[in-house]
């Protein structure tokens, strides 16, 4: 595992790395939202799903461009040339020990970098190509300064150490971007909530104005990873980077009193199991009269 580096703005770190470091970020943030006991025991990434594994691809096509070969490859359709012994075409080609032949002499000769699917990679180009033809999505990604920025901070009001990794530091739009890729950017505003992304727009705005006394705007650039590939992009208002702030700063005081304490609350008790707010049961039950009423 890799040491956690001094704060400061670092270049050229490689995701894997940046996980190591020992720091609060947006996602770790989640887990706090559970319990702070998760947030305590629980390090590390999620399990990667497909939806990451296309949204990396993305990343790597439109951010590094000059990197996509060198960490990806197309696996090639196989299934489509493989013969039986006698020159007959298989029933089932995947099933074959001829196409698992293939696949695997293919995987020998690439060792080091991600086989993706011809579906997957399609789905990049369509993706790229929308998101260079949108005038803010290119104003945003596309301007002077450096792409897949890590940085640390330490928080100026309890202490706690930061990090945070952020797509495009554009000095020349005055904004830190984030791209993001999804299969419905129509009510991505919803999305923003869900995932917190107020939050971190507000922790990377605050953490890189700590390190270089410049604040900076936060803008998303969200991308649709099917046809007909539609993106949206916008600065986050001031209004919800300080919803993002506050919702930071309140957890970043717990986790601040936790490191003092050494204790890492879990679950509480309630007085009493009941129905949620907003849950839409209604329970039926008779009066003192006898009369029928709900409640």
């Amino acid at each position: 595992m890799s040491d956690t580096p001094p704060p400061g703005i670092y270049e050229n770190i490689e995701f894997d790395e940046y996980l190591t470091w020992d720091a609060v970020s947006n996602s770790s943030l989640m887990r706090a939202e559970r319990s702070l006991y998760h947030f305590h025991t629980q390090r590390g990434s999620d399990e990667t799903t497909p939806a990451m594994r296309l949204g990396s691809l993305i990343h790597c096509g439109k951010l590094e461009p000059l990197e996509l070969m060198k960490r990806y490859v197309v696996m090639p359709p196989f299934e489509k040339s493989v013969r039986r012994p006698d020159g007959g075409e298989y029933q089932n080609p995947k099933g074959s020990a001829a196409y698992k032949a293939e696949v695997a002499e293919f995987e020998r000769q690439n060792a080091g970098r991600e086989i993706v699917l011809q579906a997957e990679f399609d789905r990049l180009i369509g993706a790229v190509q929308a998101l260079s033809a949108n005038t803010k999505a290119k104003q945003f990604l596309e301007g002077t300064g450096p792409t897949e920025v890590s940085f640390l901070w330490r928080d100026p009001a309890t202490g706690v150490l930061c990090k945070g990794r952020v797509d495009k530091l554009n000095f020349e739009a005055g904004v830190i971007a984030d791209l993001k890729t999804t299969d419905n950017a129509a009510d991505f505003e919803w999305t923003i909530k869900k995932r917190r992304y107020h939050r971190q727009g507000a922790l990377y705005v605050d953490g890189i104005a700590e390190l270089t006394g410049v604040r900076m705007g936060f803008a998303l650039v969200v991308a649709e990873t099917a046809a007909p590939f539609l993106v949206r992009a916008s600065r986050l208002s001031e209004r919800t980077l300080l919803a993002g702030r506050l919702n930071y700063q309140y957890f970043l005081q717990q986790i601040a009193e936790c490191q003092e304490s050494g204790v890492w609350p879990g679950y509480f008790d309630p007085d009493e199991w009941d129905l949620p707010d907003g849950s839409g049961e209604t329970a039926m039950a008779t009066d003192a009269a006898g009369n029928l009423t709900s409640y």
